[in-house]
């Protein structure tokens, strides 16, 4: 249960990293929630995937 709490802390550094600058850049603030959001479930999924295919 600690790891997928650590995961899903890294999906959340992950999206927003990435997903600030172009919402600062692009003056979209009221989507910064929900890009990230998506970026956290992207980030997620694909290292859900990559876990998956590690513990097989």
């Amino acid at each position: 249960m600690e790891m997928i709490k650590q995961l899903h802390e890294a999906a959340q550094r992950c999206a927003a990293f990435f997903a600030e600058p172009f919402i600062r850049w692009k003056g979209l603030e009221s989507l910064c929630e929900p890009a990230a959001l998506l970026l956290e479930f992207w980030f997620g999924f694909l290292l859900g995937l990559g876990l998956g295919y590690l513990l097989l």
